[in-house]
């Protein structure tokens, strides 16, 4: 008998395996294919869902299945499919939009309003057998990548996303706040792209030694510790000149080109924003509260360029695995912990303690155990 499991949270902090009541048997959609998914990594936004039922305004108001940074092998292809074949091994571009309104016809499809993405409410996931997908939507890999680095396409595509809205260039300096997986992975793509010093800041010792064996030549900074009585933006300015004192590099040029924070912490926006060189950028790639305060004076005298990150649109997934193949960014060492798709509960512990060492998770799918992993 065939395993239809699934990863399903079923509410706020209760989340189980168990036969996935809403599988996929009946006839494709027009050029869609069915993907046998092999691997999952779990992402931030999957914990957050589990632990606190919500992220703004997307509610968990039903069961629902998790899981979105996934790879696998198509294993059913539509009539009218004309892009892929039955076999081919694909990274899962995990969100569906309309393909009809103005930010679709633009190429920033990651903007739609109609947007469908996987284990985001009401939205279905991944970590489930099989997963239906349009055929554009799920892009090729070569034999030299396994599953396992193909599912953490997603994460990269994220980070391909930023370094473009960056906009840096060879001559580039940059500084990135979190030394999580996305702002690993922005490091990884701005070096790729030639930037010529990066600074990466973290409160975790350990994280920072990671970043520091992950990416070539990087630098670090262990923030100052906040004292009793300080504000949030008295903090940050004490901390940001504390920083840029003890970088040349930084200091003489008033902060860095280009600023990154993936972290969401408002300490890490202010601190942020407060360390952008004069007509610098800065990119929020972290989510965090709704509301923050911000130096407002300082964006203005700067003349700063302040932008928001969501996701990833047109070419960030083929760029990617772009990337990979062509050996300019390795994804492999971020893979810290594998599971079998049984353990899978155990495995969202381990993402949500965040002991020293774990970066990457991976669960392996139902159908991993036929494949050979690379």
């Amino acid at each position: 008998m065939v395993n239809h499991n699934a990863v399903v949270l079923e509410r706020q902090g209760d989340l189980r395996i168990r036969e996935n009541d809403r599988q996929h048997t009946d006839k494709l959609p027009s050029r869609f294919v069915r993907v046998a998914v092999m691997s999952t990594g779990i992402c931030g936004s999957d914990v957050h869902y589990l632990k606190h039922g919500a992220i703004g305004e997307f509610v968990v108001r039903a069961p629902m299945i998790l899981g979105h940074e996934s790879s696998g092998r198509i294993v059913e292809c539509a009539d009218d499919c004309r892009q892929r074949k039955v076999g081919q091994r694909v990274a899962i571009e995990p969100g569906i939009p309309c393909r009809s309104c103005n930010y679709c016809r633009e190429g920033v499809y990651n903007l739609c309003v109609e947007m469908r993405f996987a284990a985001t409410p009401p939205i279905d996931g991944t970590l489930q057998r099989h997963y239906l997908v349009p055929e554009d939507f799920v892009k090729p890999i070569p034999d030299s990548m396994s599953f396992d680095e193909a599912a953490l396409m997603e994460p990269l595509s994220v980070a391909v996303h930023v370094v473009k809205r960056l906009n840096i260039t060879f001559s580039s300096t940059c500084i990135i706040f979190g030394c999580g997986a996305i702002g690993l992975l922005c490091a990884a793509v701005a070096r790729a792209k030639g930037v010529s010093r990066i600074l990466m800041v973290d409160a975790n010792e350990s994280r920072m030694k990671f970043a520091r064996g992950y990416v070539k030549d990087v630098e670090t900074y262990l923030p100052v510790k906040p004292t009793e009585g300080e504000s949030k933006m008295e903090y940050s300015k004490r901390n940001a000149a504390s920083l840029l004192s003890q970088f040349e590099w930084l200091s003489s040029q008033g902060g860095a080109h280009s600023v990154v924070d993936a972290t969401g912490a408002e300490v890490c926006t202010q601190t942020a924003v407060l360390c952008t060189r004069k007509n610098g950028v800065f990119i929020q790639a972290g989510m965090g509260p709704n509301e923050i305060v911000l130096p407002i004076a300082t964006i203005c005298a700067k003349e700063l360029t302040v932008l928001g990150c969501f996701r990833y649109n047109e070419g960030c997934y083929e760029q990617a695995i772009a990337l990979v193949e062509s050996g300019l960014v390795s994804v492999k060492p971020l893979i810290s912990h594998v599971f079998a798709f049984e353990d899978a509960v155990q495995a969202f512990e381990t993402v949500a303690a965040a002991k020293e060492g774990t970066v990457k998770c991976i669960i392996r799918g139902l159908e991993a155990q036929n494949e050979q992993q690379a």
